[in-house]
């Protein structure tokens, strides 16, 4: 018999896309776009057919993490990203942006969250030692959650352990067992949860998204001049779509090590 991933506990059904978002954003009748992405040579795969996300369920989940913490979460998540989850991106959107400041750290925790039980069922497994403690609130040091808005509306849900690395001044395609990312849009609103120890992240100019957690931060606009010499300011977290936003993130190798992982013995499995 499985066992919670959460807390060892026994299991129950839970939903892989919280039921609000697909009843509110009426996810049944949208076509999604799965990824996967686990192999060494950078391949996704992706899955473009209608699903029925209603029944996107996972079994290893306990009734008392099912309707305690992780109901908590559901509902912190469903405010504060409501205004973001319209059909149309808000025109004066610092406000809403400004006022996500209390609900960051709930925010990643949702995503992570989402990250090990889309990961479980996608066969992308999220690290034991970040996982252990998110039922306490816990976040793994390292995790990063941002945010940008995508000028073309869709659904996209995707998990990989690899990225794009820069060593030595040559980019290619890496893969850790202990990192991995989550990213998922629903209509014009990205969210993207990563954890990549040994690297830190660059942004190509000009875009860079908002960043919500550790550090609630928005990069100033760009100045943007037309040929006739008009000069508009653009917003950095837009996006064209979601592949321009992942396309556009790069690491690079830190000499640095991280202190709390040198600390682990992965080998040994952590206890619950």
């Amino acid at each position: 018999m499985s066992r919670c991933i959460f807390c060892g506990g026994g299991t129950s059904d839970e939903h892989i896309l919280a039921q609000w978002l697909i009843r509110d954003c009426e996810l049944d009748s949208q076509p999604i776009e799965l990824g996967v992405g686990a192999d060494q040579g950078g391949r996704f795969e992706f899955i473009t057919e209608k699903q029925p996300l209603r029944k996107f369920l996972l079994t290893s989940i306990c009734v008392p993490c099912n309707t305690g913490w992780m109901s908590r979460l559901e509902n912190t998540t469903k405010d504060a990203l409501t205004p973001f989850l319209q059909l149309e991106w808000p025109l004066l959107d610092a406000e809403p942006l400004e006022a996500l400041v209390p609900f960051c750290r709930d925010l990643t925790l949702w995503m992570l969250k989402t990250a090990v039980t889309f990961g479980t069922k996608m066969s992308v497994p999220i690290p034991q030692y970040v996982i252990r403690d998110l039922r306490h609130g816990i976040i793994y040091p390292g995790v990063v959650l941002d945010l940008a808005c995508s000028e073309l509306s869709g659904t996209y849900v995707a998990i990989t352990k690899q990225w794009n690395v820069v060593v030595n001044g040559n980019e290619s395609v890496r893969q850790n067992p202990d990192g991995f990312r989550l990213t998922w849009q629903i209509r014009h609103l990205i969210l993207r949860v990563s954890y990549f120890p040994y690297t830190a992240r660059l942004q190509l100019k000009p875009r860079y998204p908002v960043v919500l957690y550790p550090i609630f931060n928005i990069v100033p606009p760009y100045e943007s001049r037309s040929g006739s010499g008009i000069i508009t300011y653009r917003k950095r977290y837009v996006y064209a779509d979601v592949r321009q936003f992942e396309h556009e993130t790069t690491y690079y190798k830190t000499a640095a090590p991280d202190p709390v992982l040198e600390g682990l013995n992965r080998s040994v499995a952590l206890p619950w």
